[in-house]
């Protein structure tokens, strides 16, 4: 599988990265929405992990667009902090296939 995983912290990027590659995956990793849109019209990936909070395009932006700009969408992990039922049901709603609340404690610095 081709995983692209985006996020702003790049040791959130690390850690899911060495999962994904340990699994036998290929990863690719972006630090903002604008440069994972780019991509997404280049390239194609058979799943996307995604925070919520990132620079230049957030990740609901990132979702919005998915869906009015891609003939073929992968399937979209959210990874975030928020935690407010409102945010998970708003992810869904925007095109979101998953919704996993992150703790920043759970994985290391």
């Amino acid at each position: 599988m081709r995983i692209a995983i985006a996020d702003d912290e790049s040791d959130v990027v690390d850690f899911l990265k060495n999962i994904v590659e340990d699994m036998g995956h290929a990863a690719s990793t972006f630090s903002d929405g604008a440069t994972l849109s780019q991509a997404l019209v280049r390239e194609t990936y058979d799943l996307v992990i995604m925070d919520w909070s990132m620079p230049k395009k957030d990740g609901m932006a990132t979702l919005g667009w998915m869906q009015t700009s891609l003939q073929e969408k992968p399937p979209v992990i959210m990874l975030t902090n928020r935690t407010a039922k409102r945010d998970i049901s708003d992810a869904l709603n925007a095109g979101a296939d998953d919704y996993h609340c992150a703790d920043q404690r759970s994985h290391p610095a």
